[in-house]
């Protein structure tokens, strides 16, 4: 699994969508809000998302 960073871009496939015409989920891009120590014992990321169309 690649590590996330804090601060960092990434384009990230959410697999589930309510939208009909993307049954296999969407590609977004996401910016991560949290790494460090104090969250190496979780195993779920915080992000934001940035915008839900890859053209912009």
């Amino acid at each position: 699994m690649t590590e996330l960073l804090r601060g960092e871009i990434y384009f990230i496939k959410f697999p589930y969508t309510f939208d009909r015409r993307y049954p296999d989920g969407k590609s977004k891009f996401v910016l991560v809000l949290q790494e460090g120590e104090y969250f190496k014992d979780y195993d779920t990321v915080e992000v934001l998302l940035i915008t839900s169309d890859a053209e912009s």
